[in-house]
């Protein structure tokens, strides 16, 4: 149950799995370790303060992040975004990285 739930919301958990050497206790480990992760709040002020830049590295940190944990949906948002800023296009979607991030931190809480 635990695993199609953390699967629903967009965390491949045999692939992060595999990426920490199939150590389950290592992957979980990480897992709740993301929630401690300071990556969103600093693209929400960067964003607040029009700090392209730091927006930018922000993104940028946290799809390498979701990515080495399988959590693809996240991190395919955040390149996306990354992308546009580094096109200099201003019509990013940064509500699909805060929708997604938010179903992989209840996810995470919610495991056992």
């Amino acid at each position: 149950m635990e695993m199609e739930t953390l699967n629903r919301a967009g965390i491949n958990y045999k692939d992060g799995l595999r990426r920490m050497s199939g150590n389950e206790a290592l992957y979980r480990k990480f897992l709740k370790k993301f929630l401690q992760d300071e990556s969103i709040v600093r693209l929400k002020d960067c964003l607040s303060e029009g700090d392209m830049e730091g927006v930018y590295e922000a993104v940028h940190t946290l799809k390498g992040t979701s990515g080495t944990l399988g959590m693809y949906d996240l991190a395919d948002s955040c390149d996306a975004m990354c992308k546009k800023i580094r096109n200099q296009e201003a019509d990013f979607d940064v509500n699909a990285i805060y929708s997604r991030y938010d179903a992989v931190v209840k996810a995470i809480g919610d495991m056992e």
